[in-house]
């Protein structure tokens, strides 16, 4: 059986009135989403997931909801459904049915393979640039999914998007940091319009190091180190992108320091 929450409760998601009321509030739009991981029923950054919802809801328009849901939505279906192990937990905050309020729609996934290092392509598609709704983590956004399909089709972890400036903006599933070869570590400034991810915020709040800055496909294949982050991988090395080496093919100190700065503050 395979369990959804929805507005505060469990549904059978092969139940034909879950499956009517899910796939409304799947299609309602505009629609935020966060993910997280879940150890017996208890979110990794749970508080910063919290946040980050109701941000990117009042930002695109939605009514307000309280943010004790979210943390329901994690214990209640992440423990029925992984119990004490830990499992990957999606919460969509979507319009209601018929227009009015809004939805949680919750839904799991396994954690799956988890490598030490990364490899990625370039995605086939450019990044769409900066939205009216900065830095949200929005539902059916084509860009993304298409990066992503890239790169499950090749059997790579990641995609990177550039804009049609040739900048790099994010991954399709991350945000990313370059180390060059001075040493100095940076991410893609967000007013390029990625995502503004719970793992980036983290470390921009605990890294005095961290720099903002704007990089081409040059920069990145020159990089000391490239580094992925989000908020259920934590920090991994991408040593491998279109196929050529990145940073000598291994994870450089910083990829360390940064595991090591968001462990802390889970």
């Amino acid at each position: 059986m395979t369990t959804l929450w929805l507005d505060g409760r469990l549904i059978d998601a092969n139940d034909p009135a879950a499956i009517r009321l899910a796939d409304l509030t799947r299609t309602s739009e505009p629609g935020c989403y966060t993910t997280a991981r879940v150890t017996a029923g208890r979110a990794l950054y749970g508080d910063h997931h919290a946040r980050r919802l109701q941000r990117d809801a009042k930002a695109i328009g939605l009514d307000a909801f309280d943010p004790l849901l979210v943390f329901r939505a994690f214990e209640e279906l992440g423990g029925a459904v992984f119990g004490d192990e830990s499992g990957i937990v999606r919460i969509e905050a979507l319009k209601g049915a018929h227009g009015a309020g809004v939805s949680l729609l919750a839904t799991t996934r396994p954690i799956g393979p988890e490598s030490k290092t990364w490899s990625a392509i370039s995605a086939p598609v450019s990044h769409h640039g900066p939205r009216s709704h900065a830095g949200a983590k929005l539902t059916h956004q084509k860009v993304y999914e298409e990066a992503r399909a890239a790169s499950s089709k090749l059997a790579v972890d990641e995609a990177l998007l550039f804009d049609g400036n040739g900048h790099l903006v994010e991954g399709a599933r991350t945000n990313l940091l370059i180390v060059d070869r001075a040493g100095t570590l940076a991410t893609p400034d967000l007013a390029l319009g990625a995502v503004a991810g719970i793992a980036l915020e983290i470390l921009s709040g605990c890294c005095a190091a961290l720099e903002v800055g704007t990089f081409d496909k040059s920069d990145v294949a020159d990089a000391g180190e490239l580094i992925a982050i989000n908020a259920v991988r934590g920090a991994v090395s991408i040593v491998e992108l279109d196929g050529r080496c990145i940073g000598g093919g291994a994870p450089g100190p910083w990829a360390a320091r940064i595991a090591s700065l968001l462990a802390d503050t889970s």
